[in-house]
């Protein structure tokens, strides 16, 4: 069913449904509001998980706002099993084309392996409300994030040996366990805390491991971590933000076009210098909705919500790009 005809820049709200799928004759990003309460933990900022994150291969960590329920859809016939640890929690056959949910509830890091091609979304929904809504990406040996305030790192293997550096050059390393979850502390970039103000994290390991940023401050939300090999070039607003935060493996150039062609130029940069050393901007003013950000090279970007019409304000959200 067509929904709209969208001009560059432009923005069009509607009413959809779980496991809706969408699909544009060019790029376009969507997200929106799970709930229609006026509190934080009644909506939830819910951006749509894109087929550039598809997998097979998935961690999670549940660490608030028991039960967790997991959405997995799958794009073709796939067996999903869930384990903790190592240890079975659940399964499930999902034919491709439809989705199914699954319910946590003990607080943990989770692995969660398919058969088939397969996207999957997560919320904590104590009280029937929205905390946490965050979409689950493929683990990754090499993943990148902010901390804000807090990572919570998980691990599919145990013994795997992990190197967490940040964008002002402090590194950590040590060693992660499969179904335990390793909290890694915001560092302060002068901006203040929280609200994804801090510096950015990129942590390598042996084995595949996720990550999310936990608990900004506001919102009851948190926002994944993206594996390196998942970057992008473009990004686009469905709303206005109250932040946009960006960060990368590699000093990028980004050009912001408003919707009234005005632009301006952003340059991530880092004051640590190792070879490994992550680039990150951050940008505290509101941005319009449909404005677009275009880099020289791949990054990543999150924003928060400036209103809670068809969006849910101080919602941490990861965006999905395109090149």
């Amino acid at each position: 069913t067509l929904v709209t005809t969208l001009a560059k820049h432009a923005v069009y709200e509607f009413n959809s449904s779980e496991f809706d799928q969408i699909e544009g004759t060019e790029a376009f990003y969507v997200a929106g509001k799970l709930g229609i309460g006026s509190g934080s933990s009644d909506q939830g900022n819910a951006t749509w998980s894109t087929q550039s994150w598809v997998g097979k291969e998935f961690f999670f960590n549940f660490t608030r706002a028991t039960p967790l329920k997991v959405k997995v859809f799958a794009f073709t016939d796939s067996t999903v099993t869930i384990t903790k640890g190592g240890v079975f929690e659940a399964t499930q056959v999902i034919s491709a084309g439809t989705g199914t949910t699954f319910s946590i509830s003990a607080y943990a890091g989770y692995e969660m392996v398919s058969t088939g091609y397969i996207v999957a979304f997560a919320y904590g929904s104590q009280s029937s409300q929205f905390y946490d809504p965050v979409p689950i990406l493929p683990a990754s040996t090499d993943i990148i994030g902010i901390p804000s305030k807090t990572a919570k790192i998980s691990s599919g293997t145990s013994s795997n040996l992990y190197t967490a550096e940040h964008s002002d050059g402090v590194t950590t390393t040590g060693t992660l366990t499969a179904g335990a979850v390793l909290s890694i502390s915001e560092r302060n970039a002068g901006l203040g805390t929280g609200l994804f103000k801090g510096a950015a994290l990129r942590v390598r390991a042996n084995e595949p491991i996720m990550a999310v940023s936990n608990a900004d401050s506001d919102g009851y939300c948190q926002a994944p971590f993206v594996p390196v090999s998942m970057l992008k070039k473009k990004f686009g607003l469905n709303t206005a933000s109250e932040y946009v935060a960006f960060a990368s493996d590699r000093p990028v150039t980004i050009t912001i076009t408003k919707p009234d062609l005005t632009t301006s130029t952003l340059i991530l940069t880092r004051t640590g210098s190792g070879p490994k050393t992550p680039y990150k901007a951050y940008l505290a003013t509101s941005y319009p909705e449909g404005t677009l950000f275009e880099g020289d090279d791949v990054f990543q970007a999150w924003y928060q919500p400036l209103t809670s019409t068809y969006a849910a304000g101080d919602d941490e959200t990861i965006m999905f790009g395109w090149d």
